[in-house]
């Protein structure tokens, strides 16, 4: 999706394939290097974040510390719509 909208510039695709290929690490073995877009000091800040945020998905998923909230409908099973 971010291929194809206009509301993102190169640098933010760039980071965002980036964070794509660091993210899939297992499947696409090591991403190319942004170098282009980033400074050595911008990569270890994107590798960084990219690290915590896929650590904490992976914590939050695995323990399923993470539910939707309720609909309307199942907070209140005791209230019933009418006429619908």
């Amino acid at each position: 999706m971010t291929r194809e909208t206009p509301y993102f510039t190169d640098r933010e695709r760039a980071a965002l394939a980036f964070t794509e290929a660091v993210t899939l690490l297992a499947r696409s073995h090591a991403p190319r290097r942004p170098a282009a877009q980033f400074t050595g000091d911008e990569i270890a800040a994107l590798v960084s974040l990219i690290t915590a945020i896929n650590a904490w998905s992976a914590i939050a998923v695995s323990t399923r510390a993470w539910s939707p909230a309720p609909t309307s409908r199942e907070a209140c099973p005791e209230q019933t719509m009418v006429g619908v």
